[in-house]
């Protein structure tokens, strides 16, 4: 990543910028250094917003939405991803990752009814996509299936999940 930022700071080019603090935001939150996550998440949006990039600011607020998520803030998570989802409908990935987020964020909350209705919202984004192959948010959505079958106790179901990822 380093290589990567280097040389597109070289080239100076801006929606280059954009993706790599995107992807990097992303790959930090996941090992768990969410203080980077969140500083190139907030990087990417300023760009974004300035380049007029919706794109990315959609997709820049879904990764601090994580972030805020990941540190206890659950309800300014929610707020971002509901804004994320009222405004993505022909970004269908970035639909079905701010959807699947809004499950966690109702995961943390308690709230198993409301966990299922993102998880369905989110069998519906997935179908709208039409992928060569598995993608990583199906990866981190079939996580968060099976957090919400493990509170629901529901094992067999958490295997199935396990199972079709092989």
């Amino acid at each position: 990543m380093q290589l990567a930022r280097r040389l597109i700071e070289i080239s100076e080019d801006p929606v280059l910028m954009c993706t790599l603090d995107l992807v990097e935001s992303s790959l930090e939150c996941v090992s768990g250094n969410l203080v980077r996550s969140r500083s190139l998440a907030t990087q990417c949006y300023g760009r974004a917003r300035q380049l007029g990039f919706s794109k990315y600011i959609l997709s820049s607020q879904s990764n601090l939405a994580v972030c805020f998520l990941y540190g206890g803030r659950s309800e300014r998570a929610r707020t971002l991803l509901t804004r994320v989802i009222d405004t993505t409908a022909e970004l269908t990935y970035v639909r079905f990752g701010a959807t699947d987020t809004l499950a966690q964020v109702e995961l943390y909350e308690g709230s198993l009814s409301k966990a299922a209705r993102a998880l369905d919202a989110c069998q519906n984004v997935l179908a709208q996509d039409c992928l060569p192959s598995r993608s990583w948010y199906d990866l981190a959505h079939q996580i968060t299936r099976c957090a919400y079958h493990e509170l629901a106790q529901d094992w067999e179901t958490v295997l199935a999940i396990v199972d079709d990822a092989a």
